[in-house]
């Protein structure tokens, strides 16, 4: 009876132990280790692996950032109260000028100034332009007008408008024109004109 007994209490423990582990080994699977807590064969090489890339990446980008930085920054800064006129007049009538997306462009009614030498068997002299190149006196196939479109915006001396990377400022001097982008621009009026 006596061996029954103990054979029956030996079983039972083994039992009782069994699923203990198996108890045990389930918690510690469905159970993850709390966040931050590194794995023992995992800490150092993550350590290792976070502080060469942390000193050297910032190296590596920042002169990249600087110089897309330098690319798209503008050479000039328009005034904050500038209206966005695509197309304008200014209030004598005499110049009217078009912003795009790729150059500005005005045109002269009538002027004073000496025209250069003509490069081309068009016309030319009563407009220029500015693209972001370069401001020229382009050649052109036909007689530009000498009055305005009806319908155009007319900008008052003083202001200026911005659209796209284009500035124009008019003045009773005359017209202004930049590429914001280059700094690179013409000035336009009824005695002068230059290209900068």
């Amino acid at each position: 009876m006596a061996a029954r007994g103990l054979s029956r209490g030996v079983m039972a423990l083994i039992v009782v132990d069994s699923i203990l582990v198996v108890v045990l080994i389930a918690l510690l699977i469905s159970h993850p280790r709390p966040e931050g807590e590194p794995t023992p064969a995992a800490t150092e090489p993550a350590a290792t692996a976070d502080e060469e890339p942390g000193r050297e990446e910032p190296e590596a980008e920042e002169p990249e950032e600087d110089e897309e930085d330098e690319e798209d920054e503008p050479a000039l800064q328009p005034p904050e109260d500038a209206v966005s006129e695509a197309a304008f007049v200014t209030p004598s009538g005499n110049i009217w000028c078009e912003l795009g997306a790729d150059s500005a462009t005005c045109t002269i009614g009538s002027h004073s100034y000496s025209v250069p030498d003509q490069p081309c068997d068009g016309p030319y002299g009563r407009v220029l332009q500015v693209s972001e190149d370069e401001a020229t006196l382009p050649c052109l196939s036909e007689e530009p007008a000498t009055s305005a479109p009806d319908g155009l915006a007319e900008l008052d001396y003083g202001e200026s408008t911005v659209v796209n990377d284009f500035w124009c400022t008019s003045e009773e001097s005359g017209v202004t024109c930049y590429s914001v982008m280059s700094g690179r621009g013409f000035s336009v009026a009824r005695a002068n004109y230059t290209t900068f």
